[in-house]
């Protein structure tokens, strides 16, 4: 393969995902590259939303008088380890709600605003609120 990238033949971002591809067949399984990969664009590349967003059900003890504060909802969901990381997170705008940007860490949803939707931390990390 480094005679083909040497020569201008194989582009490096096609030799860096058949190489890729190769390791995670080694670990996962025959597919398992191909699969990964087309994860990977639909996610990075497209900018969509995984097909296998994993559901998240909100805890009743997240929920006060009727609604649920930001910061507290994205520790739960276990994309802060703290409410003061979580708020900085909001903050930064790194915590959106399906692909819309959330940026009052103060915020307080009720539970019916936020079932059915997808929460998100940056780009890699999902969860569909139930």
């Amino acid at each position: 393969m480094d005679a083909g990238l040497s020569s201008g033949d194989v582009k490096p971002v096609e030799a860096k995902r058949t190489m890729a591809r190769a390791v995670v067949d080694t670990y996962h399984g025959d597919g398992a590259g191909k699969d990964a990969e087309a994860r990977f664009d639909r996610v990075h590349r497209d900018r969509e939303l995984p097909s296998d967003v994993a559901e998240f059900r909100i805890p009743e003890e997240i929920v006060r008088d009727g609604t649920v504060w930001l910061p507290r909802l994205v520790v739960a969901c276990g994309f802060a380890s703290s409410n003061a990381e979580a708020r900085r997170l909001v903050e930064q705008g790194a915590i959106s709600l399906d692909e819309e940007v959330l940026s009052d860490p103060g915020a307080e949803l009720t539970p019916g605003q936020l079932r059915g939707r997808v929460l998100q931390r940056g780009r890699r990390r999902f969860v569909r609120l139930a």
